[in-house]
């Protein structure tokens, strides 16, 4: 495995956790409190991580091809 590779394996499990931490956030108690926009922005921040880590899943998968 190269650096390039080893970089984007640990961007994503990093990112990974940050995902959990949200969605831990997401079904706790504060959550519900929130204002109705914050809220809404919060998701569109899931989503958008989620997209990303699609991505970086993307790329390992295109060098583990090549």
């Amino acid at each position: 495995m190269n650096e390039i590779e080893e970089r984007v394996i640990a961007e994503k499990a990093d990112l990974c956790e940050k995902m959990q931490k949200l969605s831990v956030f997401m079904h706790g108690k504060i959550f519900p409190t929130l204002l109705a926009v914050d809220q809404g922005l919060l998701m569109v921040q899931y989503r958008q991580m989620s997209a990303y880590s699609d991505t970086l899943g993307d790329r390992l998968e295109r060098m583990i091809e090549q």
